[in-house]
């Protein structure tokens, strides 16, 4: 059986749309543990109108983060295999087939799917960046999702429920998913990867973990999210490779917004990354595995960073 994961807060206009999603799917073995994280507003009751409904079961708690969250649903887990669902996103009728198919009941391998983004009206599919469907060697996995091919996102995969139970979301903290998910591929032997978009990931913007409040909190936990995932690659011996560098500028250019509402200590850590982009510059330039794309953003954020900027500000605006 397969144990779906989904934490709610103070989304109660996301609730209902989540949950006839997963109720929906084509594959018939799983349950539905929704977990209730303290919410204020009326994502509870909302939520107990759906408890017993099909493979539905509700439990509310105190509020302790969407770490907190999915660790408690887990433990109320009752599925051999885990997955997770965000309380604001919704999922394709075949998100458990695609995704039990990928897996075969391995228990040394993770699954992972595609992801399509849905922003105001926008839609388009964002990962996995693979040509076709494809079982890989988990250190090769490890390079995909170091070059922002697969991502580190927990939802969209299909694990061992031991593993989960093994590799725990780090408490209070943001960025949970990259500070993860080293340590759940080192605990397996392979990743499947589907190239179906069976997840529609909802950006909303009012969401907490996008904007620039609480920059030095967030700034300490991606440091501390890229620190425990380094370890993992490093742990993992990859080889006379790039590929964690490339990540670690992806992880720079994304905290530039943070840093900069951040006074001194942001300029020191502005500058700091910035004289790493430009000495790795020329690994970029040659790496094959950095799509080029990619490589003409990490180009410009490197000389020009404030180019840069303006150029993701009017991308983000259009």
């Amino acid at each position: 059986m397969i144990s779906i994961i989904i934490p709610f807060y103070n989304v109660e206009g996301y609730v209902r749309n989540c949950l006839d999603s997963v109720l929906c799917q084509s594959y018939s073995d799983y349950e539905v543990v929704c977990v209730d994280d303290g919410s204020t507003d009326s994502t509870g009751s909302i939520l107990d109108e759906y408890d017993g409904r099909g493979h539905i079961r509700v439990f509310h708690k105190t509020n302790g983060g969407l770490s907190d969250a999915r660790n408690y649903g887990v433990s109320k887990s009752r599925g051999d295999f885990i997955c997770f669902v965000d309380g604001d996103d919704y999922v394709s009728p075949y998100y458990l087939a695609i995704l039990a198919a990928a897996q075969q009941g391995a228990h040394d391998r993770v699954s992972c799917a595609g992801l399509k983004r849905v922003a105001e009206g926008e839609s388009g599919v964002i990962w996995p960046r693979v040509s076709e469907s494809t079982v890989f060697d988990v250190k090769e996995a490890m390079k995909l999702v170091c070059y922002d091919a697969v991502p580190e996102c927990a939802f969209a995969k299909l694990y061992p429920r031991e593993v989960v139970l093994n590799n725990p979301y780090p408490l209070g903290r943001f960025f949970e998913d990259l500070a993860a998910i080293g340590g759940i591929l080192s605990s397996v032997s392979e990743v499947a990867v589907a190239d179906a978009p069976i997840y529609a990931y909802v950006q909303r913007g009012d969401s907490i973990a996008h904007s620039i409040s609480n920059a030095d909190k967030k700034v300490s936990d991606y440091l501390y999210a890229l620190d425990r995932f380094s370890i993992a690659v490093e742990k993992m011996q990859l080889g006379n490779d790039d590929s964690l560098a490339y990540r670690r500028a992806l992880v720079f250019m994304r905290m530039r917004p943070l840093l900069r509402s951040m006074g001194s200590e942001g300029c020191r850590l502005l500058k700091e990354q910035q004289g790493y982009m430009r000495h790795k510059l020329p690994c970029y330039l040659a790496d094959e595995g950095i799509r080029p794309s990619a490589k003409a953003r990490v180009f410009t954020a490197a000389l020009w960073p404030f180019l840069h900027d303006r150029l993701l500000a009017l991308y983000k605006a259009i």
